[in-house]
């Protein structure tokens, strides 16, 4: 099996969006009519975040998105990981293990000192995956507002 992830850009909007789309319904994710337009700008907008495509033996696998931001806790520029999708018919196969390794060599090259992302409790296996790739429960809880 080869797995690779590759920057998407903005001519990606259509493979993408889907995929997103499937994942925020399994989330449980109320679309408030921003998505399109929020996915257009990131995909235009290098210096915000990356999406990436996750591509397994020359078959769309997946994708993530990786948000950037600044914190001097974590020695300057850190991440968000706010989306990591596997397609349901690459899952349990090694994709997800061998993409999340990439991404976080990606995150390293590019200089980032921390990669941040949020599980459900109640997701074991995604739970499983990041435990044993090395990430820990931060001792603070994320808190979110939103704007209008």
């Amino acid at each position: 099996m080869s797995v690779y992830v590759r920057p998407a850009t903005p001519e990606d909007f259509d493979l993408l969006l889907p995929m997103v789309e499937e994942l925020q319904a399994s989330e449980g994710i109320v679309r408030d009519g921003r998505l399109e337009e929020s996915l257009r700008t990131l995909l235009a907008s290098p210096d915000v975040g990356r999406a990436f495509i996750v591509v397994s033996d020359d078959e769309t696998a997946g994708y993530a998105i990786v948000s950037y931001s600044y914190d001097l806790e974590y020695g300057g520029r850190d991440a968000f990981l706010s989306d990591f999708f596997v397609v349901p018919a690459h899952r349990g196969k090694g994709v997800g293990s061998a993409a999340f390794a990439l991404l976080e060599s990606e995150a390293r090259d590019r200089g980032l000192r921390a990669l941040h992302l949020a599980v459900r409790n109640e997701d074991s296996r995604a739970m499983h995956l990041y435990e044993k790739a090395g990430y820990k429960r931060w001792p603070r809880t994320t808190l979110s507002k939103l704007f209008d």
